[in-house]
């Protein structure tokens, strides 16, 4: 850009040394603030720019907002060539475009950043200011997991988006904010062209795709909001909107497993393609060793051929184990490596055999009404789809060759299955009934495959077809109402016995106080007192229930998202209230403060504070979160550091108010009230 290069100053102070962006007729330069000594951003516009007016005068609003998300605006100033706007520059802060595109971001911590993001554009919008040109490099995450945002109203005057009415700025915001978590989730862009280096989202009739179609692990309610605002034109009408959907958020950074992209399924080429099988020798059940197939044979196959033939039963849980150890060992067949099987085909004459029959019932019997085919199979199908327990031709097609002392092994092993059965249909009735209930219910299961062409007494054949007696239904209900019965008089029992062992302390007369309510007697209190001695020790620290920022003479809000911060037990963090041009406040106020709630029923006995730069405040202890009524123990001008107020014996209350009655100007020159940590101990 003419005008600006390495080396130049600008404003007698800020010396460019890098371009790191060009965009929309503006440019991005990191440069030295030689007053200071520290590294600056600069964007500048050239002077003579139709938006430079404009430019400035939206730096110069964006930085009287004050919020820990929004980036500082440090400096605004033009010069005959160029306009500029100097913003604190975050050393090792990526943008969210970078981290995305890094192996990704957890759900959650989409959710924190988008809503880090929305609470700070709502805070701006409060004071007439927007937005307008969300992109994934205006959010960055510092090194220690702080989100920053930066743009505000200049970024909407750079892409000519200023002017909007109130209202769908609002929305606009509320949809930038939107498409941010959609990028965060998938790593692509769902607002027209690709933004920030990340690809344009697939389109799809109404919008784009929703999260959940592209990538695995988004949240539900992430998924229903993108899908609402980018395809059915719905979801938030702000970022205030927005914030309040997906709360509540992470307070701190979340390290976990990031959203991944799912791969397109690939399709498979149709299965069960069936080829004649000419002049070629059919599998033996003999178990000697034959001579290897031609070529086309699997090696897979041979094996198999081998093997002596066994029940349904056995089959069936013999293919089901196969299948599970293939799949754990992540072990499968390539489409161009696919092996072709032989599988018999049953003729309906040998499906319609007399079960009474003990030759129908033998599984060596010989199957000459089979035929032989060759299935192509691509890919291999799973082991629920393949009937292993057809009977096999023998290689000469003999009958006889069939049921020869060879196949010993096969007979042994189908008299062992049938003993099996016999000594399993000999079970009681309520495992029967167990038995029926589940196999009904896997039956009824989305993911329960079944051949539709295999005979479900071949696939179940301990599992009676007949439906339930009356007998074993009265059996069942008489179960059911046991166990009910049971239950109600272990409920009972246990009733009885709440407070059974429980000592109140209220064994003495009751006496009434002088304010109305009820205490123990003297001689009661005593007792108490000598029974609790061995409990009696040093005070301990009391649980804060939340804490909360106190501005009764201002908005009502000082920064209201940090106030967790003040008790999480991390002095590195804390709270801070917003700048101030004077140490009293600007003349804006006589103070403001921070209410920590402890709950009812505490006494404290000692507040200890954290405070890391100088200010002046006082400590209060109330029965309301309020300093009307409440009791000042203790005050510190121009204190910092860890701080000590003890609470007086006779003091108590539920509530520690810390009034800041006055401020000083820290390194930066900012003045705020400050708390890294409040402990309280009773």
């Amino acid at each position: 850009m003419r005008g600006v290069g390495p080396g130049t100053v600008l404003g007698g102070r800020y010396t460019a040394q890098q371009r790191v962006a060009q965009d929309r007729g503006t440019e991005r330069w990191l440069a030295d603030d030689t007053t200071l000594g520290r590294r600056v951003s600069v964007l500048v516009v050239p002077a003579d720019d139709h938006r430079a007016a404009a430019f400035l005068d939206a730096a110069r609003r964006a930085g009287s907002v004050t919020h820990p998300v929004l980036l500082r605006v440090l400096d605004v100033g033009r010069d005959d060539e160029i306009a500029w706007l100097v913003e604190e520059e975050l050393p090792e802060a990526r943008t969210l475009a970078d981290l995305v595109s890094d192996g990704g971001v957890p759900g959650d911590e989409v959710r924190r950043i988008t809503g880090e993001v929305a609470a700070a554009l709502e805070s701006a919008r409060g004071r007439g200011m927007h937005h307008l040109d969300l992109t994934p490099d205006d959010v960055l995450r510092t090194s220690d997991g702080e989100v920053r945002l930066r743009g505000l109203e200049v970024a909407g005057v750079r892409a000519g988006e200023d002017g909007l009415e109130p209202d769908d700025a609002a929305r606009r915001d509320a949809v930038g904010v939107v498409a941010l978590a959609y990028a965060g989730l998938t790593g692509l862009w769902p607002l027209g062209a690709g933004a920030s280096g990340l690809a344009a989202a697939p389109r799809v009739p109404g919008g784009v795709a929703s999260p959940s179609e592209i990538a695995a692990g988004v949240p539900r309610d992430l998924d229903a909001l993108c899908r609402l605002t980018l395809s059915d034109d719905q979801g938030p009408t702000s970022p205030g909107d927005y914030a309040s959907q997906v709360a509540p958020w992470p307070s701190r950074q979340v390290v976990g497993r990031p959203v991944v992209p799912v791969p397109a399924p690939v399709l498979p080429e149709p299965v069960g393609v069936e080829e004649p099988v000419e002049d070629e020798p059919t599998p033996t059940v003999s178990p000697e060793p034959e001579e290897p197939g031609t070529p086309e044979d699997s090696p897979d196959d041979d094996a198999t051929a081998q093997l002596p033939v066994v029940p349904a039963a056995a089959a069936g849980a013999a293919a089901a184990g196969v299948a599970a150890g293939a799949v754990a060992a992540g072990r499968g067949t390539p489409d161009d490596e696919a092996p072709t099987r032989e599988q018999p085909v049953v003729t309906p004459e040998a499906d319609e055999a007399d079960e009474s029959d003990p030759e129908a019932a033998d599984p060596a019997q010989d199957v000459d009404d089979t035929e032989v085919t060759r299935v192509v199979e691509r890919p291999t199908p799973p082991a629920w789809a393949v009937d292993e327990t057809a009977d096999r031709e023998p290689a000469d097609g003999s009958p006889e060759d069939a049921r020869s002392d060879d196949d010993a092994p096969g007979r042994a092993a189908a008299s062992g299955a049938a003993v099996t059965a016999a000594m399993t249909s000999v079970g009681t009735s309520v495992s029967s009934f167990a038995r029926r209930a589940v196999d009904k219910v896997t039956e009824l299961s989305p993911d329960t495959r079944r051949d539709p062409d295999a005979d479900d007494d071949l696939l179940s054949p301990l599992v009676p077809a007949e439906p339930l007696t009356r007998d074993q239904s009265k059996l069942a209900i008489g179960i059911i109402i046991t166990f009910l019965v049971v239950a109600l008089v272990i409920g009972i029992a246990g009733i009885r016995r709440i407070g059974a062992n429980t000592n109140l302390g209220l064994d003495g007369p009751i006496a009434t106080s002088p304010t109305g309510g009820a205490s123990r007697s003297p001689s009661a209190s005593a007792s108490s007192d000598e029974g609790d001695g061995a409990d009696s020790g040093e005070p301990e620290p009391l649980a804060i229930l939340k804490v909360e920022a106190y501005d009764p003479e201002g908005d009502g809000s000082e920064n209201d998202n940090l106030t967790p911060k003040t008790y999480d037990g991390d002095t590195s963090t804390g709270w801070f209230s917003e700048n101030y041009r004077t140490d009293a406040f600007g003349g804006l106020k006589k103070g403001l403060g921070l209410v920590v709630d402890l709950g009812p029923n505490k006494k404290p006995q000692n507040v200890e504070l954290v405070v890391p730069q100088d200010v002046d405040l006082e400590v209060y202890v109330g029965p309301d979160a309020t300093r009307d009524g409440a009791t000042k123990i203790g005050e510190k001008t121009d204190a910092k550091g860890t701080l000590e107020f003890p609470v007086p014996e006779k003091v108590n209350g539920q509530y520690i108010i810390l009034w800041y009655t006055g401020l000083h100007a820290d390194a930066d020159g900012k003045r705020r009230a400050w708390l890294d940590e409040v402990v309280v101990t009773g």
